[in-house]
This record gives C-alpha cells, sequence and structure tokens, in this order.
C-alpha cells in the first residue's frame, strides 16, 4: 500500500497484464480512494468522478480518463503482493534463518515463514508474497525443489538465496533486500525480448546425457537436479529445446 502518481500506476498495471499471460499469478494494482479529474465539469461545477475506490486499473480504464486526469495526480493504491516468504530448509542453516528474519522484520515487512516444501508452494499462491527468500539453493535439494516449482508457477518470481548468515554485513544485506523487495519488474521483461545466446555445443550435449539418463532411469531428486541445472544456463543461454526435453521426460512418468 502507498501512493504514486497515477501514470506510474497504469504502467505497472500494463506490465502486471503483460506478465498475467505468461505467469499463473495474478498481479494487479487497486485504487484506495477517488479519483477526480483534473478540470471543473461548468455545467455541474464540479469536477467528475473518473475513477472510483477499490478499482482495479487495467488498459480499458486508461484509455477513458487518460484525456481528463493530470498523469502526475497521486493516488493511493494496494499492490496484490506484499512481503516476503522464506524457506530455509536444514536445521543446521537455523542461524541463517534467524538472522534473516530479523533483517526482514527490522525493513518492517511482512513475513511468511514456511517449514515445508509444500508450505512454501501454498504461501506462495495463495499469499501472494512479494519476495522470495531462499537457504543454501545450491546445495540444498529441498530449495532446489521450492524454487522450480514456485518458477513453474510464476516464471517472474523475484528470488534472493543465502548459503550462509548475511550478519557480518548486517547494513548492506537489509539494503539489499529493500532492494529486490522494491525493485521493478520493468528490466527484466525488456531483458525478456532480448534473443539469448546458443547454449555451447560441449555444455548442450553434456546435458542432453544428463536427461538421457534420466529418461533411463527416473529419479524426482536427479530430475530436480538437472533442471536446476539447465535453468542455470538460461539466464545467458537458449536453453528452450532441453528444457522441452526435460519435460517431456517429466511428463513420460506423471502418466505412467
Amino acid at each position: 500500500t502507498g501512493e504514486k502518481p497515477i501514470n506510474e500506476l497504469f504502467m505497472l498495471s500494463n506490465e502486471y497484464a503483460i506478465m498475467s499471460m505468461k505467469s499463473k499469478k495474478k498481479r494487479q494494482i487497486t485504487i484506495l480512494e477517488d479519483v477526480f479529474a483534473g478540470e471543473y465539469d461548468v455545467v455541474k461545477g464540479e469536477k467528475p468522478l473518473m475513477i472510483e475506490y477499490g478499482t482495479v486499473l487495467n488498459s480499458k480504464i486508461l484509455s477513458r480518463v487518460k484525456k481528463d486526469i493530470n498523469p502526475v495526480q497521486k493516488a493511493f493504491y494496494k499492490d496484490s503482493e506484499e512481503g516476503v516468504l522464506i524457506f530455509i530448509p536444514d536445521v543446521k542453516d537455523f542461524k541463517l534463518k534467524v538472522d534473516l528474519i530479523a533483517m526482514i522484520v527490522n525493513l518492517d515487512l511482512e513475513l511468511f515463514d514456511s517449514r515445508t516444501i509444500y508450505e512454501a508452494i501454498e504461501i506462495y499462491k495463495t499469499k501472494h508474497p512479494k519476495l522470495v527468500v531462499l537457504g543454501n539453493l545450491g546445495g540444498d535439494i529441498n530449495s532446489k525443489m521450492v524454487l522450480l516449482e514456485l518458477e513453474e508457477y510464476d516464471p517472474y518470481i523475484k528470488k534472493l538465496n543465502y548459503d550462509k548468515s548475511p550478519a557480518s554485513n548486517r547494513q548492506f544485506e537489509t539494503e539489499r533486500i529493500r532492494s529486490y523487495y522494491s525493485s521493478s519488474y520493468t528490466k527484466m521483461l525488456e531483458t525478456e525480448k532480448n534473443e539469448k545466446e546458443i547454449l555451447p555445443e560441449e555444455i548442450k550435449n553434456n546435458l542432453i546425457e544428463s536427461i538421457q539418463k534420466l529418461d533411463a532411469n527416473y529419479v524426482y531428486d536427479n530430475y530436480v537436479e538437472v533442471a536446476y541445472t539447465i535453468k542455470q544456463f538460461g539466464r545467458m543461454f537458449n536453453i528452450t529445446s532441453l528444457w522441452n526435453m526435460l519435460l517431456n521426460v517429466k511428463n513420460k512418468r506423471s502418466h505412467t
């Protein structure tokens, strides 16, 4: 909940509309006050009501009101995303968990502490947190499982990973969490439009071999490891064909 100029709110709602076409997570902006036109109606002697309290912004509303509302006029709003989901899988990471919780609470952000994979996924789908903080993503299979499930549900998920306690640099890491939490999706959407590089042949062949081994002897934990590795390469390279191969292996098992 906050206050922003109308033009910024419409830009954000347009981004959310684009994201909703590819994501099962449906983001939206709701206006929390009556918004009136910038000019008086000379006949009625009052400013016409353009957007009612509780309206969910969309492009149709923008086309209807953009001529009559000052674009820099501010309005109170509510974002459907709010809070931070934390998943620290192992008891040995207790200090990591305690320190991260303390930092998030210090930022006055709503905290959702998940203790199981199922709970983490359920919270993300029902509570709509804006940021996910994972523990030991590189080394723990449970964190990888959570991430893969959440990315399948929402390709635009905001996430941070911590392998060790950030307490030694608390001020910097607190600002890092704040920055990720409040960051725009604009850069992510722009990057999505860019054509990615071709995956080097040697890496591609190694990943194909891993998928073939998985197909011959399917174990879900092994699927998670291969999927996570392919996703990492997907940050820079085009992995579409490999990902489809992997999904075919997984889907084959789900139908048997």
